[in-house]
């Protein structure tokens, strides 16, 4: 089975028969005309991806790249994978929007929320 997550995204706002007319002008479209911060979910996706080319592909892989999407509406992200908190993190001087600060949930708390409150509240200190 295909995989139609961009076209289910996209084609609402597009004409899908002139779309499939030429793939030329598609692809100028595409690769020369869209500025970056106009698709920033697209960009995140495909960052994430591309960054996660050397590491070990894992069912946690898709799921990342879906994550990173909503990094744009949030200010804080918070998650318990080191190697994923640092992928994000270099994201940050790269990224054509603003994007959420991830943060990296400490493992083996005794108390989870006291840990992220505490994790929050430093954050929130930050000028």
């Amino acid at each position: 089975m295909a995989n139609t997550t961009h076209a289910d995204w996209a084609m609402p706002y597009l004409r899908g028969d002139d779309v499939a007319v030429s793939r030329a002008d598609w692809n100028q479209l595409l690769y020369h005309e869209v500025v970056e911060s106009m698709l920033p979910r697209c960009w995140l996706r495909s960052a994430v991806r591309f960054a996660q080319i050397g590491t070990t592909v894992t069912p946690g892989n898709p799921v990342d790249e879906q994550h990173a999407a909503h990094l744009p509406d949030v200010d804080v992200f918070l998650t318990g994978d080191a190697k994923y908190q640092r992928l994000l993190e270099g994201l940050h001087g790269c990224a054509p929007v603003p994007i959420a600060r991830p943060l990296l949930v400490p493992g083996g708390a005794d108390d989870l929320i006291e840990a992220i409150e505490r994790l929050l509240r430093g954050q929130a200190e930050k000028p």
